[in-house]
């Protein structure tokens, strides 16, 4: 059984690799209503990704972090 630890672990954005085969698609006007929102309340939420840097959760606000 494989026990990794969870951490939090600060990376550059550029860094980051976003999935191809995500199932969730995000048009540009649902990235501008994220960034509204993100810079009305913020949002305190770490992006999930693997070993390699790959999101798995996350990839709308690394969208409009990276635009």
């Amino acid at each position: 059984m494989n026990h990794q630890k969870l951490a939090i672990e600060y990376v550059a954005i550029g860094s980051l690799k976003l999935n191809r085969r995500n199932p969730r698609i995000h048009s540009d006007k649902q990235v501008r209503q994220l960034a509204k929102s993100v810079e009305t309340f913020g949002f305190n939420v770490p992006v999930v990704v693997d070993a390699h840097l790959q999101v798995i959760a996350g990839h709308g606000r690394v969208l409009y972090i990276r635009a």
